[in-house]
């Protein structure tokens, strides 16, 4: 069974997508907003289209309705078929600064337009198999939405992705919390690739967390000059200090496996 994993350069957000064999799946599937415009470092649809040759998504993975996660299905729809969706079980709060209630309406505007059925909010312990390998939901868990003073991060899904060859970890914008509930819940020293939290935000890169996951190659999807300490130095020296390698997106462009650095 052919298997690759992409890690897609898509400025200061995420798109990951594995290829299991025929299987499509895709983890996030963001640009970052400028402005009124939108940046397209990588155009998703032409990625999927022309560098894998598919134009189905067997299951596509929100992992939190911000933005930088979920614009990129707009250029899907009417492109591209999704056969099950799974999202943040997160409900937004009145007067939630977390989460604004435009990116929250335009994620299920996207959602419902890209998905017409099949769309599950998940929490700990759900999963998926294909072929020989299997799609892991290690959080949040379901009593999420009882804090209320709960922000969308809290909520983000966090996804291990297990194939005979690696194992990935895949973040999204987890914040420190929900990390620490994951390194309490799991082990997680078989984990080879971690998809590293929040574009190199310190908040996201818990240090217990990362020495727990010890990964031989660590990604950072970002770009450097958009946000104040992001990348962070102090997280940079976090994944340097406990990965073999670390590949920066912004840097190295879109990384495959096997990672190299070209």
């Amino acid at each position: 069974m052919a298997f690759k994993a992409h890690f897609l350069n898509v400025g200061c957000a995420d798109c990951t997508i594995f290829e299991i064999g025929d299987d499509i799946v895709v983890i996030d599937c963001g640009y970052r907003r400028v402005g009124t415009g939108i940046s397209k470092q990588t155009n998703i649809y032409n990625y999927l289209k022309h560098i894998i040759g598919k134009t189905y998504i067997d299951l596509l993975i929100i992992s939190h309705p911000h933005h930088d996660h979920y614009l990129g299905m707009e250029e899907l729809i009417g492109r591209v078929t999704v056969a099950e969706f799974w999202g943040s079980p997160y409900q937004r709060r009145h007067g939630d600064n977390s989460l604004s209630a435009d990116d929250w309406n335009e994620y299920c505007r996207l959602k419902e337009r890209l998905v017409s059925n099949n769309r599950f909010t998940c929490t700990k312990g759900v999963e998926k198999t294909f072929s020989n390998c299997k799609v892991l939901v290690l959080g949040p868990r379901e009593s999420v939405n009882a804090n209320e003073t709960r922000e969308c991060h809290d909520a983000n899904l966090v996804i291990w992705v297990f194939s005979p060859a690696n194992n990935f970890l895949i973040c999204g914008d987890a914040s420190d919390s929900e990390l620490e509930q994951i390194r309490i819940g799991w082990n997680l020293a078989d984990c080879t690739v971690l998809r590293a939290s929040h574009h190199g935000s310190k908040n996201g890169a818990n240090l217990e967390f990362i020495k727990a996951v010890s990964p031989r190659d660590t990604i950072i999807s970002t770009q450097s000059g958009i946000f104040n300490n992001v990348p962070s130095n102090t997280a940079l020296q976090r994944y340097k200090n406990y990965s073999q390698k670390v590949f920066r997106t912004d840097v190295d462009g879109t990384c495959t496996t096997p990672l190299v650095v070209s």
